[in-house]
């Protein structure tokens, strides 16, 4: 019989801390200012605002997040107690009866999903036709103040960010040592889970700030060796009157060295801004303005029920809807995001499943079935990779098809509340089979 030990006041005011672990870790928004309004500076502007917007938005999320993580604890240890309750009037009633309970599947509190904007590069228009149109371009423009500031935003958040990573990391501590099951275990691996994430992100944060800072410097240090627009000015009402003087007949011409060296003057200040321009352009190709790719922070399934969560309640009693069906899943390029209530059945794989599944498996997974080799090596033929590059490989859909025939169901299904993912260099459970790298299969206590 599995221990069960638990503190439900402790529980109760752990559940509390993971709640508010990321107060003020979420921003109302970065607004990242152009300090000019000359294509590259458009561009890159764009590029880093994506990059607060996406930022932003995931805590948002992150936020939503760890409050469900904390309802989800506290309702753990109020269904604890009211069975405690329950127990103990059945034993004090006449009866002498069990006082038995159903609780209550936990509700997972309503979590957003926004819009998180797609991080490009720095995508340029045609640049300016002259040096004078630069130089206006730049120094017209508000300059730098406002990269500086959104900076400094960011990297505040980044702070708050590394602040929530650590009260998690307490809480998941906190729920090692007042809860023992193997419900708390997996408690509280998702709280450090929802940490490591957190920390992270931090760092996803500081880089953004940093990002921002190197391309402010970047623009002040082409406008300060940019002529300014006075200058142009200037060497230009010289230059016109010199040729109007070197013009007139009774000059007699005196006046050529003087227009040729402000010609020369002219198409000095012309150069010079075009080279500057043209190294803050090169400064747009700069990787770090896009940075690493962001993750999506780790959420809890809906209804708060499968392996891959926190198992708050016993599973409906449907096991085909829960078998690994190659038909439920969606594969996609590992950098995007997957559909909505989804997880990804190995992380950064772009291999996606259902968090709830729903109707009877149509291409149920034979754990019998499954041939693993070496990744990269070709598979058996009318079998297909499970997870991309894992070397991994499972039967195609109906590969054993026979006109009349239907299929046969699987002798050893996948039941998909028992996947576990465990990062590489863990060990995984005893009695668990590995499905692919980072991913594993607890066996049934009594597999037939």
């Amino acid at each position: 019989m599995a221990q069960l030990d638990i503190d439900t006041a402790a529980v109760t005011q752990t559940a509390a801390a993971v709640a508010s672990a990321p107060a003020g870790a979420s921003p109302t928004g970065i607004t990242v200012t152009p300090p000019a309004s000359d294509p590259v500076s458009a561009a890159v502007t764009e590029t880093l605002q994506a990059r607060c917007a996406a930022i932003s938005g995931y805590s948002t999320v992150a936020q939503a997040i760890s409050q469900a993580r904390g309802s989800m604890l506290a309702s753990s240890a109020n269904t604890y107690d009211e069975q405690e309750q329950l127990n103990a009037a059945s034993l004090g009633s006449t009866g002498g009866g069990s006082g038995a309970a159903t609780a209550p599947p936990s509700v997972v509190p309503s979590i957003p999903t926004p819009t998180i904007p797609a991080v490009t590069a720095p995508q340029l228009g045609p640049p300016p036709t002259n040096g004078k149109d630069i130089a206006t371009l730049l120094h017209a423009g508000p300059g730098p103040a406002g990269l500086f500031s959104a900076a400094q935003q960011m990297r505040t958040h980044a702070g708050q960010l590394q602040d929530a990573a650590r009260r998690l990391h307490s809480g998941s501590t906190s729920i090692s040592a007042d809860w023992q099951s193997s419900a708390a275990d997996q408690a509280s691996q998702r709280i450090t889970e929802l940490s490591q994430w957190y920390e992270r992100h931090g760092e996803h944060a500081t880089a953004t700030a940093t990002a921002l800072e190197t391309h402010a410097e970047s623009f002040a240090r082409a406008r300060a060796n940019t002529p300014t627009p006075e200058q142009f000015e200037d060497t230009e009402n010289r230059l016109k009157r010199a040729a109007q003087a070197n013009a007139n007949p009774a000059n007699m011409g005196r006046y050529a060295p003087v227009v040729s060296a402000l010609q020369t003057e002219l198409g000095g200040l012309h150069s010079k801004a075009t080279a500057q321009y043209t190294d803050y352009a090169r400064s747009a190709g700069n990787p770090s303005l896009v940075g690493a790719p962001l993750e999506p922070p780790p959420r809890p399934a809906a209804g708060g029920v499968q392996a891959l969560d926190v198992p708050l309640s016993p599973a409906p009693n449907d096991p085909q809807k829960y078998w690994l069906d190659l038909s439920k899943m969606v594969v996609q390029d590992p950098k995007t995001l997957g559909p909505y209530g989804y997880h990804e059945l190995v992380p950064h794989s772009g291999v996606w499943y259902p968090d709830v599944p729903s109707g009877p498996a149509k291409s149920p997974v034979d754990l019998k079935d499954i041939v693993q080799l070496p990744p990269g090596a070709l598979g058996p033929s009318r079998y297909q990779e499970l997870i991309p590059g894992s070397g991994t490989w499972v039967p195609e859909p109906h590969a054993f098809y026979a006109p009349g025939v239907p299929d046969k169901p699987p002798e050893f299904p996948i039941d998909v509340r028992r996947l576990i993912q465990v990062p590489e260099g863990q060990l995984a459970p005893f009695d668990s089979k590995q499905i692919a790298p980072g991913l594993w299969y607890q066996l049934p206590p009594h597999p037939r």
